[in-house]
């Protein structure tokens, strides 16, 4: 069964990262195959996170530009239906995606509110499409697109770093050194951050433990009394058997006295 090296290897060569081993990994940086230590790596997905925000900034500042537009005679009723609802989808979209992104990085949402980003989006929010120019109706949905992939691409980048930093650590060799996290929930999906080794477990880890169960079990006493002479002598046993009185049989004719079930006549007997 894997354990956490083997699940590490696995996860970093998905983003085309090789661990040679706690140290060192081998990756490809424009179109070469370097070895290299992890921390150069890590230095590297930096570099590229910071050059994502910046791009992300200039796309939110080129749309804050392009949502602070000026009214004009020309009107937006001959675009197609379907790219107006794109456009609604996708300012109400980006307003999303800004609001998760202040959220996770203080630096953006106080660039974004420098360059009134929010104000022009609530603005446009809150305008009729048709005063809309057909020009900015075609563009937006492409800025959502590119923000939402840097925004992508950002977070599958951390998400790597974090795994080299857990590489770095020192605990994948040992399988009790798992750091563990506490989660406040409960269910059929719950624990499903923890590590493979908190959820299965080597069958030789519990085989004597475990050992003699089975027939432990199959021997339980609701299963062999009455079977005492099974197939002793040619006999058979009868089995257990359990008489319940109110299964008996009983005259209808005398069931006020007869029958074994409560009547409601007998609430009034005196």
């Amino acid at each position: 069964m894997a354990n956490t090296w083997d699940i590490l290897q696995k996860e970093t060569a998905h983003y085309g990262i090789k661990l040679v081993d706690q140290e060192n990994c081998r990756f490809k940086y424009k179109s070469k195959i370097y070895n290299a230590p992890i921390k150069t790596k890590i230095k590297l997905i930096d570099k590229q996170i910071k050059e994502n925000n910046n791009l992300l900034n200039n796309l939110f500042s080129e749309l804050s530009d392009l949502l602070n537009f000026k009214p004009e005679m020309e009107a937006s009723c001959a675009v197609d239906v379907k790219i107006v609802n794109l456009f609604i989808n996708s300012l109400k979209e980006i307003d999303t995606l800004a609001r998760l992104l202040c959220s996770a990085c203080p630096d953006t949402r106080k660039e974004l509110i420098k360059n009134g980003f929010f104000k022009h989006l609530q603005s446009a929010l809150n305008t009729d499409y048709i005063d809309f120019p057909k020009d900015v109706i075609c563009c937006v949905p492409d800025y959502k697109l590119c923000i939402d992939w840097v925004i992508r691409k950002n977070s599958s980048l951390s998400y790597v770093e974090k795994l080299l930093l857990f590489v770095l650590s020192g605990q994948v060799f040992t399988n009790k050194g798992v750091v563990k996290t506490a989660r406040g929930i409960s269910g059929p999906w719950a624990n499903l951050d923890l590590p493979m080794l908190e959820r299965v477990f080597e069958w030789e880890d519990i085989a004597d433990e475990v050992k003699g169960r089975q027939k432990d079990k199959q021997h339980q006493r609701r299963y062999r009394k009455g079977f005492e002479n099974y197939n002793n002598d040619g006999r058979v046993g009868e089995g257990f058997y359990f008489r319940e009185l109110r299964n008996e049989p009983f005259s209808w004719y005398n069931r006020s006295t007869e029958d074994p079930y409560p009547q409601r006549h007998l609430m009034s007997r005196p």
